[in-house]
């Protein structure tokens, strides 16, 4: 089934306020967590848009596990500011 254009815009609005939330409260975000909690599968593309306007949000590579167990690195955000 093929969402339509204002089912899109809605989610991505909904996700993009949740993750400007979770930020503001001083946690960090990875993008397995934003799957996870909100079903959001472009995690980069939300923070982009939230670095446009004005949110001084940061990354960190951290190192960890695959689920195969081989060593892999992904983004961790977080406000500099919270």
């Amino acid at each position: 089934m093929v969402a339509d254009n204002q089912t899109r815009e809605w989610t991505k609005d909904n996700q993009t306020k949740r993750i400007k939330e979770w930020l503001k409260n001083g946690k960090t975000l990875t993008s397995i967590q934003a799957y996870d909690m909100w079903g959001c599968t472009r995690l980069a593309s939300r923070i982009y848009y939230l670095r446009s306007k004005g949110m001084m949000i940061e990354t960190k590579m951290v190192r960890g596990k695959n689920r195969f167990g081989a060593t892999c690195e992904y983004a961790e955000y977080f406000l500099s500011n919270p």
